[in-house]
């Protein structure tokens, strides 16, 4: 029988990601294998690899990877703060969760982190992705006829009130648009100002973050 093939960190870090609802597509030239890579360090990628979907603790993932707390701690905090894993607080406590390529890993690259290298990749590589968020299914954008008439008298809920979601936020953040930062890296300067404002909330699956 041949010999089954075994994949590095990044290959099966790629394969988790894919595993999102979002996606992360799997190509024949391997250039989303390289974007990680230009992300990822390999110890990071492997810590990436026992995240989950789901928020957990460091205390949550420390005993269930058999870790030192102070170890894990520093070594989230850290992939936090790198845009690697996503880290908000819910109900008081600190939570990590694995993220998503897009919309979350991609985006939260820090200006130093982001060079010309990984933004000519992700550009050779949005193709696929596309595919995956809105060409073919299961993806997540599409249009679903409901055979009916859809009524006018819509009222916005709670939950989707803008003025209230902001102003329950308790701090902001404003960050570069990705998509401008992608194109002075080009060299095609974009002529908009628009930039993302994050705004974390208490008990929310993961922080909102808006265009401005």
């Amino acid at each position: 029988m041949p010999k089954e093939e075994t994949m590095d960190v990044f290959e099966q870090l790629a394969k988790k990601l894919n595993e999102l609802p979002q996606g992360f597509p799997a190509t024949e030239s391997g250039v989303e294998l390289r974007i990680l890579r230009t992300i990822f360090a390999p110890e990071d990628a492997e810590m990436a690899l026992q995240m989950t979907p789901a928020p957990e603790t460091a205390e949550q993932v420390a005993e269930r990877l058999g870790r030192s707390l102070p170890e894990i701690r520093e070594h989230l905090d850290e992939m936090a703060r790198k845009g690697q894993i996503i880290s908000f607080k819910m109900a008081g406590r600190q939570v990590y969760r694995l993220a998503p390529f897009v919309i979350g890993i991609y985006e939260m690259q820090r200006r130093e982190r982001l060079t010309k290298e990984p933004v000519e990749l992700f550009e050779e590589y949005l193709p696929h992705l596309t595919k995956t968020s809105g060409g073919y299914g299961p993806h997540m954008t599409r249009v679903i006829p409901i055979q009916s008439t859809i009524k006018t008298d819509l009222h916005v809920l709670q939950h989707g009130d803008i003025c209230q979601i902001i102003s329950e936020a308790k701090s902001f953040r404003v960050q570069d648009c990705i998509c401008r930062r992608e194109k002075t890296l080009l060299g095609d300067t974009c002529k908009y100002t628009h930039n993302c404002l994050q705004y974390p909330l208490e008990e929310k699956m993961m922080p909102p973050s808006l265009s401005a």
